[in-house]
């Protein structure tokens, strides 16, 4: 088969499914959630800056995510004791419950798309994926 037939048919599957996966794509890694997580997925304490370098925003951006998730009390800033010009950044208790809640969430959406395939579906899909 033509390549380019092939990439035509990828690009149709994908369009037809793309209102679904984009809706749960969308909600579910929105900033926010990708913000917890690497904060929360950290060994050592987080600092605003190396989360930005981390996920690859500006610091801007990193500084108006973090005004939103610390007005609803999902994470608190500190001034690093040992210097002043550096803000560490932790997730309150209720930053953890949204966190885990969000994560349950999220398998289970995942578990919905993955119950619709085979085992050998899944297999290959996950080769796929490894490929490209």
């Amino acid at each position: 088969m033509d390549t380019q037939v092939l990439v035509d048919k990828l690009l149709e599957s994908l369009k037809e499914k793309s209102k679904n996966l984009s809706d749960f794509f969308v909600d579910s890694f929105k900033g926010a959630f990708v913000l917890l997580k690497a904060i929360n997925d950290s060994k050592d304490v987080v600092y605003s800056g190396d989360l930005a370098k981390v996920l690859g925003i500006s610091t801007a951006r990193m500084s108006a995510i973090l005004n939103s998730l610390s007005k609803s009390d999902l994470i608190i800033r500190e001034d690093d004791p040992k210097d002043k010009r550096k803000t560490i950044v932790k997730l309150t208790d209720k930053g953890k419950k949204e966190l885990e809640e969000r994560k349950q969430s999220i398998n289970a959406k995942l578990n919905s798309f993955v119950l619709r395939l085979s085992e050998d579906e899944i297999e290959t899909f996950f080769a796929i994926i490894q490929k490209i």
